[in-house]
């Protein structure tokens, strides 16, 4: 019997998260019976070779007003409760599915701390004999805990078999926030190499071709590659370059913004959100590869 896996993410697929498809792929190919629960659609799902990515039930106009104007008070405790109201709501939504999978999964493996908040819950309720995985990537690490608080992740703590962190500076974090310090792993996300291996250009050009590939959080430094973008035009005018920034996220009206400011729109271009493929075919196609 293959082992069963249940994945527990926020969308899938989603462009900006291949690391989450490679993953599930690979254990596909190797013989895993894999499902994926996807929170925002509330659906539960087998991977498909070639799914699109999917559309998120939208939250009605008035929750999402009242939700913006809790975030303002930014009261941990309120968040909290917020949080698990949705949680809640969510498991009712995905009862029925549940019920009719008559699948029950060896493991359940959640990606991302919210995610992995969600999932405690439904090992808790569903599927107790379950292992519960969750691995831990980095705004869940830092802006999540300042918004809802340390206390945010304690039952997760508590039902989890075993928490991974993509780096040495996670992995120590955590081990500060559980006392179930044993259970706390490094595991970095990987890459197959041979897709990434330098690639000469025979291809001529008059400009120097410059990427970026990456979500657009603050902390990737977008706006430090557009600042010196602009600092080199100013110092060297007859250089020519062109500049492409390939991601989503919150950072993306702002950047945009920022590069009007600078008069950069010949220069620097925001590609938007790209499928895993396409994104290395303009890697493959660029001089230098830039993530400040």
């Amino acid at each position: 019997m293959p082992m069963k896996v249940l994945y527990v993410v926020n969308t899938f697929p989603c462009l900006t998260e291949t690391f989450i498809a490679s993953e599930i792929s690979d254990h596909v190919a190797h013989g895993l019976d894999v499902r994926i629960l996807a929170m925002k659609s509330a659906r539960i799902v087998t991977p498909q070779p070639q799914a699109t990515q999917e559309r998120p039930i939208k939250p009605s106009s008035l929750y999402s007003k009242f939700r913006n104007w809790l975030e303002q008070l930014q009261c941990q405790s309120l968040q909290r409760l917020m949080l698990a109201i949705r949680m809640q709501l969510l498991l009712l939504r995905i009862r029925q599915q549940i019920r009719k999978l008559d699948w029950v999964p060896d493991v359940i493996h959640a990606h991302f701390g919210y995610c992995g908040i969600f999932a405690s819950r439904l090992k808790m309720i569903h599927f107790p004999g379950s292992a519960l995985v969750v691995t831990f990537h980095g705004y869940d690490m830092g802006s999540l805990l300042v918004q809802y608080g340390k206390q945010v992740y304690r039952q997760l703590f508590a039902t989890a078999d075993m928490l991974l962190a993509v780096t040495t500076g996670f992995c120590n974090h955590l081990r500060q926030l559980t006392h179930r310090k044993s259970s706390v792993h490094l595991h970095h996300t990987g890459i197959f190499l041979p897709d990434m291996s330098l690639m000469p250009t025979q291809e001529k050009r008059d400009s120097i071709r410059i990427i970026s590939i990456g979500r657009l959080f603050e902390k990737k430094g977008h706006k430090i590659l557009i600042d010196a973008i602009h600092r080199l035009r100013s110092e060297i005018p007859e250089i020519k370059l062109r500049v492409d920034i390939i991601g989503s996220g919150p950072e993306w009206e702002k950047l945009n913004l920022h590069i009007r400011h600078l008069g950069l729109e010949d220069t620097v271009h925001m590609l938007g959100e790209m499928a895993h493929g396409k994104a290395l075919d303009c890697l493959r196609h660029s001089d230098i590869f830039v993530l400040p």
